[in-house]
């Protein structure tokens, strides 16, 4: 006993230092072959057991030896030995079929078996395994390292695999194994230690179809008392199989010995519904034919929901991949179109300045005026898609402006469509640039409005939001938001349809521009805010913001001036404009607006021309600056000005709005923005405004 108790102690330091790959390693191993073990050695090969015995014996063991399987079970039942070393090509009853029979004898299944073979075909270590062997040593043997090896395995070290590869191998070796056993006394012995071993779940049925055998696994999987199921369970009377139309499928295994792999939903009590794949194959007697079939199950719930949550985030992102993408397209064509419009309304508004109204082209001029206006309204579309246009914040009553807003579309919706409202009293002020928000509720009800033809009912909902989505990425998990729901009984839309709903230039009108939704997409979105839209044809839609609260959101009180205030002439102008921006049509319908105004106008066509200029012209007090330009861009260009004359005033022009790269030089410090395109008001206005402020 005593030295049983030292050997252990050593055998868990050797463990130990063989785990951590210690130095100490040798050492120990030395001490452990001190500790004198037990081992049993079946093997048919004479001088193998010879090589064996010599090393084990100079090491301090005790060798036992065994010629065949069968003897070699009867050996470890009589000695019980510390360890079992097992050929696999053995007369009779092979080495694996012996290790299985001897891990499922009681009494012996904790005996470690290490298999010692020739075979070095693909798999045969992975055979032994889930025989049941806990280790595999290749021939020839490595004398030099073989003693030490054994002491690892002595000391509890156990080779493993993978769950998947486990159950891979077994389903194959109980297959071959169930018709190829020599001794018939074991057969049953064994294959039962192998269903009792499997980590799948594994029913055995009769050539019926009934229950003979299952194992833990099965128990646990399908909620069920340990052999409650044997000779009560008919596979053909399963109602959960025969529900979902599987027993055509098992059908064919019993008559036509096919194998068959299927997936379904299954109810399992006290788990609920679930999705079960099974696994089903016959086992054939030498006659071939059938004598029983094996059933093998795997719960697969959990790996297809994290497979669809997968599917889910990846299309999330892939849609918000897409439409950042679409938006900064639609920024960038609405830029370059500003600055053309420059040119179109300006030079439209310079000569209507100075004709006659009665002249034959002042109407023509007009109509040219008025045509770059409203190509200027379809750039502001654009960019409030692409980044949701100038966003002025304020707290705003959200029942008192849904009640403003019916009032005013009521005079333009039929009258046959009844509009309701449901407005939860006491909700929070939402912040929103309440231009924007009035654009955004006008257009949602519209759109009801046009698919409710004929009698509808449209619902406008106020309320607390009581749940966030998950895709509401800029959700602060801690704030109050407000829902406002706008439903309708109208045509609806199919799924290929609302998939593209918040797409620019996407419509289902004919005369549309496919603009409207796309805007409102990009205000929410600017606001922080969320909109969602679900719709079935023939039954209706329902369009949802999520707006965040004052409550998250305070807004700061500003006595900033309207930037529409009337101009005031300075008396009279003093000093120099400079005009830096790469597009030469902007270059000159600014020059003649403001030269034509009185002022001394220079014009530098990219950022290092503006330095230059300014330091050839020290009388330049204003600059009106590009943002997108050649060289050096708009905020290193006023970077450099400011180094040179800090005292100089700069007026920020760009086809972008006011929060694009705008933002960045106007908290630098810069004196105001004006928007391309302008006409001949609005520049003079905001010059005249910042240089009576100097």
């Amino acid at each position: 006993m005593k030295n049983l108790n030292r050997r252990c102690l050593v055998d868990t330091i050797y463990l130990y230092c063989f785990n951590n790959k210690s130095p100490l390693l040798l050492l120990v191993a030395r001490l452990q072959s001190l500790c004198m073990a037990k081992i049993l050695h079946i093997e048919d090969n004479p001088e193998n057991l010879l090589l064996v015995r010599r090393l084990l014996e100079s090491a301090g063991h005790t060798v036992v030896e065994a010629l065949d399987g069968l003897s070699g079970i009867r050996a470890a039942g009589e000695d019980i030995p510390d360890l079992i070393l097992m050929d696999i090509n053995l007369p009779g009853l092979d080495g694996n079929e012996a290790t299985t029979i001897i891990k499922s004898t009681p009494g012996l299944p904790n005996i470690p078996i290490v298999a010692i073979t020739s075979n070095a075909f693909p798999g045969s270590r992975e055979r032994c395994l889930v025989a049941g062997c806990d280790g595999y040593i290749p021939k020839p043997i490595d004398v030099d390292t073989f003693v030490s090896t054994l002491n690892a395995y002595l000391a509890g070290y156990r080779d493993d695999l993978p769950l998947e590869k486990k159950a891979h191998y077994l389903g194959e070796y109980s297959r071959e194994l169930a018709v190829s056993l020599e001794e018939q006394a074991y057969a049953r012995h064994f294959l039962e230690g192998i269903i009792m071993q499997s980590p799948v779940s594994t029913l055995i049925t009769d050539k019926d179809g009934v229950c003979v055998l299952h194992n833990n696994v099965y128990a646990k999987v399908f909620n069920v008392e340990q052999e409650r199921s044997i000779g009560a369970y008919r596979i053909f009377d399963d109602p959960q199989l025969r529900k979902n139309g599987r027993l055509d499928i098992i059908r064919m295994v019993f008559e036509e010995n096919h194998q068959a792999e299927f997936q379904t939903n299954y109810y399992i009590p006290g788990k609920g519904e679930r999705i079960i794949r099974f696994s089903v194959f016959p086992v054939l007697d030498s006659s071939g034919m059938l004598k029983n079939t094996v059933v093998q199950h795997m719960d697969i719930t959990d790996e297809i929901k994290a497979v669809k949550e997968q599917e889910i985030l990846r299309n999330q992102l892939f849609q918000a991949q897409k439409m950042e993408s679409i938006g900064t397209l639609a920024g960038g064509v609405a830029h370059d179109y500003n600055n053309l419009l420059v040119g179109v309304l300006g030079g439209a508004e310079l000569l209507l300045k100075n004709m006659d109204v009665n002249d034959s082209k002042y109407k023509l001029l007009c109509i040219i005026r008025d045509s770059a206006l409203k190509m200027s309204d379809l750039t502001k579309s654009l960019l409030a898609y692409a980044q949701g246009g100038k966003f002025l914040p304020e707290e705003i009553d959200i029942n008192q402006f849904v009640e403003e807003t019916l009032a005013f579309t009521s005079r333009i919706i039929d009258r046959q469509i009844t509009v309701t409202s449901n407005l939860q009293p006491g909700l929070p002020m939402i912040v929103a640039d309440r231009g924007q928000f009035h654009q955004t509720l006008i257009n949602i009800i519209m759109n009801a409005a046009e698919a409710t033809e004929g009698k509808g009912e449209i619902i406008i909902t106020t309320k607390l939001a009581e749940f966030i989505p998950e895709s509401f990425t800029d959700a602060d998990p801690d704030g109050v938001y407000v829902s406002i729901i706008v439903q309708d009984t109208g045509c609806g839309m199919s799924q290929s349809v609302l998939e593209k709903v918040f797409e620019p230039f996407y419509s289902t009108k004919g005369t549309g521009r496919g603009l409207g939704m796309a805007a409102i997409y990009g205000i929410t979105r600017q606001h922080k805010a969320m909109i969602q839209a679900k719709s079935e044809p023939n039954i209706g839609t329902k369009i949802e913001l999520i707006w965040p609260t004052n409550m998250q959101f305070p807004v700061e009180k500003t006595s900033e001036p309207h930037p529409g205030e009337g101009r005031k002439q300075p008396q009279p102008p003093t000093g120099s404009i400079l005009i830096v921006d790469d597009e030469e049509v902007v270059r000159e319908v600014a020059t003649d607006i403001l030269s034509g105004s009185g002022y001394s106008v220079l014009i530098a066509e990219d950022g290092d021309d503006a330095i230059e200029a300014v330091k050839a012209n020290p009388d330049i007090n204003l600059v009106i600056l590009d943002i997108i330009m050649k060289r050096m861009n708009g905020k290193e260009t006023y970077v450099e000005l400011k180094k040179l004359k800090p005292e100089i005033k700069v007026l920020v022009s760009s086809g972008y709005d006011e929060d694009s790269p705008v933002r960045d030089i106007l908290d630098m410090g810069a004196e105001g923005f004006i928007q391309k395109p302008y006409n001949l008001d609005e520049l003079l206005s905001r010059v005249n405004s910042i240089l009576d402020k100097s």
